[in-house]
């Protein structure tokens, strides 16, 4: 038991804590930092290479929490984490830590640009094995790492200089030193920064004296631990949960969570058709690995008002008593034949249990659904094969003349008049407007699909759009890729300053040239540069006078000739010429964002609307595709028929 009663835990330094186990007593001493009766408690394992187990009463493992104290146990973390030199690397031990990893990984690599997060793990999986290593004292002693799929997220691995290792608890740092030694013998620098993250660090200075380098440690809690083993206790028998290996179920294909590499930003339709009312009491429950995806449904459930706890299944075998106040026990969905567990939810009452898993609903075990069944009312299996998931599409949609129009193409081409604002301009006056049915389609899209704009407009201009998007976007003629933060996808960002380089110098001079031409010619227009990521992207020639379209088509026709074409796509429509290098492309940049929704999301359908001629670079990758009655490519299609 505790010396010390729940309201003394307060100004805790150099505290002790004490707990009397049937094979021993655990003494902890000299606690430092949070409240630790808020933090962890003790239970017994079944093992016995250890017999104690920190408890955590924050992870959401083997005590169910509220995803918000989750959250804010993350962004604790994260507060405490300066100076990071990038590339990081940082690594969420299995299978214990793999939700705390990305939530850590979340919050950190926002103010990142350079980043990855790999995890640890027993289930061997369709990649490239970057190293392995063990846990000794685990009642799972072997890791294995993979490299990210994406190939900048491997560069960046290798060219790590921060390494971030995370972990529920480090009580010898034995296992963070068998890590970091494993990564630099598969070839990986040893870092100039090494930064351990732990809810509970009991290991003191342990982790310097093994790898040799300076140790950053950032805990909740930190103090020393002393195990005085009773010699006269029965030792308990361990079931056999020490595998790691492939089951006989087929695990799902989306690995992007961690295992084969996570980037920063990345979202989750894992569940996306999930709902729950007002004040519902719901837990939700991932599994073993398969954690932080469930997470993710829950911590949204909890936003739109339910009453959500996560918690998880998992291997590994604790006691009843102390911590644990029930255990309900079933066989893994993995096909391994191994025992999994679910600690202190058959004592509880719920609305609804959602149990989430990687692998088909079939491969849970009908024993686990029984027992939960006896804890609430509807108990669902969610997988990433389920209906709910299928059946959202990605709508790849362009903007201008598409979604929205100029007054003067409304009234002369359409003949309606404006219904809604669509954009503003820089002097925040309505330039563009939208019919009553594209406000009624806009709105059905934003309702049923993971609505994605592809459009010319640069990261300024799309500031001023009225329609709310809140997922991935495609800007600057494919320039650019927004994460769903509204920060730079950083591996397409890398690849497009790469490719944009050589232009610079000519797009420079060509549009310095033209806008001589322009004046010596007596036109009123412009040729302005685009720029992102600050390097200069393509350029627009513009005429001021609607009327006179016909004198920039004339000037177009001579530029042409003055500068050759060679690398560059031009675009002419009504309203202005672009000058895009070959390597910007609406086209170019879906490519790579569907590879990527694809990692993440597994198979969807993918519908896309476009006016234009340019639009077609990326139409052609959708399953279907649509254009307005009166537009580019309808014109044509008519002239072609």
């Amino acid at each position: 038991m505790s010396i010390f009663p729940s309201n003394a835990w307060q100004g805790f330094e150099m505290k002790t804590y004490e707990k009397e186990l049937t094979t021993g007593k655990i003494v902890v001493e000299g606690i430092q930092g949070k409240n630790p009766a808020e933090i962890f408690d003790i239970a017994e394992r079944r093992n016995k290479k250890r017999s104690f187990l920190f408890v955590s009463k924050v992870l959401g493992r083997h005590i169910p929490v509220s995803p918000a104290v989750m959250n804010s146990t993350y962004q604790d973390l994260a507060s405490q984490m300066q100076g990071l030199i990038e590339p990081v690397l940082f690594v969420g031990m299995a299978e214990t830590a793999v939700g705390m990893a990305a939530g850590v990984y979340r919050e950190v690599s926002a103010g990142l640009s350079r980043s990855v997060l790999l995890t640890t793990t027993r289930h061997p999986v369709d990649g490239a094995l970057l190293c392995e290593f063990k846990e000794n004292h685990s009642h799972a002693t072997d890791h294995l790492v993979y490299w990210p799929t994406s190939q900048q997220h491997q560069e960046w691995v290798k060219q790590a200089k921060t390494i971030v290792l995370i972990d529920d608890e480090a009580t010898t740092g034995n296992t963070f030193a068998n890590l970091l030694t494993s990564l630099v013998d598969a070839g990986i620098p040893q870092p100039e920064k090494l930064i351990t993250v732990t809810l509970t660090d009991w290991s003191g200075d342990a982790l310097e004296s093994k790898v040799s380098m300076p140790v950053e440690s950032i805990a909740l809690l930190k103090g020393a631990w002393d195990w005085q083993a009773n010699p006269d206790a029965v030792l308990p028998e361990m079931p056999n949960v020490n595998i790691t290996a492939k089951g006989s179920v087929e695990v799902s294909q989306q690995q992007s969570w961690g295992r084969l590499g996570m980037g920063k930003g990345q979202v989750s339709t894992f569940g996306k058709g999930v709902g729950a009312t007002q004040g519902e009491k719901v837990l939700v429950l991932g599994s073993c690995e398969f954690v932080w995806q469930p997470f993710l449904l829950a911590e949204r459930l909890e936003k739109e008002g339910a009453d959500v706890r996560f918690s998880s299944l998992t291997r590994s075998p604790i006691a009843l008593g102390h911590a644990v106040e029930s255990i309900i026990s079933f066989e893994d969905n993995y096909g391994l034949g191994i025992p999994n567990f679910v600690y202190n939810v058959a004592h509880q009452q719920f609305d609804r249990i959602l149990v989430c898993v990687e692998t088909p609903a079939e491969s849970v075990d009908q024993a686990l659904i029984t027992q939960l069944e006896r804890c609430a009312p509807h108990v669902e299996i969610i997988t990433h094969d389920s209906m709910l998931d299928m059946a959202v599409p990605v709508a790849l949609v362009d903007l201008d003349d598409t979604l929205f129009q100029t007054k003067r193409k409304m009234v002369d081409e359409l003949a309606q008049e404006p219904y809604a604002v669509g954009a503003v301009d820089r002097s925040m006056t309505p330039r563009s407007f939208m019919t009553k049915e594209q406000c009624m389609l806009v709105q059905w899209l934003l309702n049923t699909t993971n609505l994605i704009p592809v459009t010319a407009r640069g990261t300024g201009e799309m500031a001023r759009v009225n329609i709310p998007f809140k997922s991935w976007q495609s800007l600057t003629h494919g320039a650019v890729i927004l994460q769903p933060n509204g920060e730079y996808d950083p591996e397409w960002q890398a690849i497009i300053e790469r490719d944009i380089e050589p232009y610079q110098e000519k797009l420079i001079t060509m549009q310095q040239q033209i806008t001589d031409l322009f004046e010596a010619r007596g036109i009123k227009g412009w040729a302005r540069i685009n720029y992102e990521y600050d390097k200069a992207i393509y350029f627009v020639m513009k005429h001021t006078d609607s009327t006179k379209l016909h004198e920039l088509n004339e000037i177009g026709d001579e530029v042409e000739k003055m500068f050759g074409t060679d690398g560059f796509y031009v675009h002419r429509n009504s309203n202005n010429i672009a000058w895009l290098p070959k390597c910007i492309s609406k086209g170019r940049s879906v490519e790579y964002l569907l590879k990527k929704l694809h990692q993440e999301n597994g198979e969807f359908p993918v519908i896309g609307l476009g006016d234009s001629y340019t639009d077609m670079s990326f139409l052609s990758l959708c399953n279907w595709f649509g254009m307005p009655s009166q537009s580019q490519l309808s014109s044509a299609l008519v002239d072609h028929i």
